[in-house]
């Protein structure tokens, strides 16, 4: 397994999450508001099936939905994948001509003209990738992001924990960190930040896991310099209570 950093920026305004380390195998294994269907807003895409009352292709019942992630996750980093879910195609076919061009504006742009979540639609999520190796979600509620951190932040520890010279050490198992902590940190994303794990550190049963200030636009990464702007605090897990910490700098 690949030791990433996460990068991560939340535009509260809009509930958009900017991200790089996470893949679309990370949010389709995490979120509960599983998408019942897919709205594909690439108007090449020929994947599923195309629906002429606003010409572009759809994914429908959660079973296609599946195949589809599973598909797309497979050469993600190859391809452009840009969707919004929806709960009813004949609500789908009744969008006004306005609610059309504010879809296709959010298309092209990747940001709304007014809300990123249509009434029509009902949907929880819009999301888009790029060749940056960038996602860009908007969730309808931020706790679905909380629960896929959640999911990657034990992923990465067990691995930088266990992943040693001592192969017949017992492996240390890692408690999920609770929606509540990770919402204590929505200031810091709201800056924008680094969760810096090939810094990490493990000593006497303390897990360190620093949190660099960072710009996530600014992804030249040819210097340390321009990697990390400000260690702002550290994430830490203690093994032996199997508690998580917030330690601000």
């Amino acid at each position: 397994m690949l030791i990433e950093n996460l990068t991560i920026y939340l535009n509260s305004v809009t509930q958009a999450m900017l991200l790089k380390g996470f893949s679309l195998s990370d949010f389709s294994h995490s979120i509960e508001h599983y998408p019942q269907n897919l709205l594909l807003l690439e108007s090449t895409n020929p994947t599923g099936i195309y629906e002429p009352t606003i010409r572009l292709c759809t994914i429908l019942g959660r079973n296609n939905v599946a195949t589809y992630f599973q598909s797309a996750q497979q050469n993600e980093h190859h391809q452009i994948i840009k969707w919004i879910d929806f709960s009813d195609l004949s609500l789908l076919k009744e969008l006004s001509a306005l609610e059309l061009s504010e879809l296709l504006y959010l298309s092209h742009m990747k940001k709304p003209i007014t809300s990123p979540f249509f009434y029509k639609l009902q949907n929880h999520f819009i999301y888009f990738n790029d060749e940056m190796k960038f996602s860009k979600i908007y969730y309808r509620s931020l706790d679905e992001f909380y629960r896929m951190l959640a999911s990657k932040i034990v992923q990465l520890t067990f691995f930088k924990i266990n992943n040693r010279t001592l192969f017949l050490r017992k492996k240390i198992l890692i408690e999920k960190p609770t929606l509540e902590f990770l919402e204590k940190m929505k200031p810091l994303f709201e800056k924008g930040i680094k969760l810096a794990f090939t810094k990490a550190t493990f000593t006497r049963h303390v897990f360190a896991l620093p949190i660099y200030l960072k710009n996530p636009l600014n992804e030249d990464e040819s210097t340390e310099q321009k990697k990390l702007i400000a260690l702002a605090a550290h994430i830490v897990y203690h093994s032996k209570e199997k508690t998580w910490t917030l330690q601000h700098i």
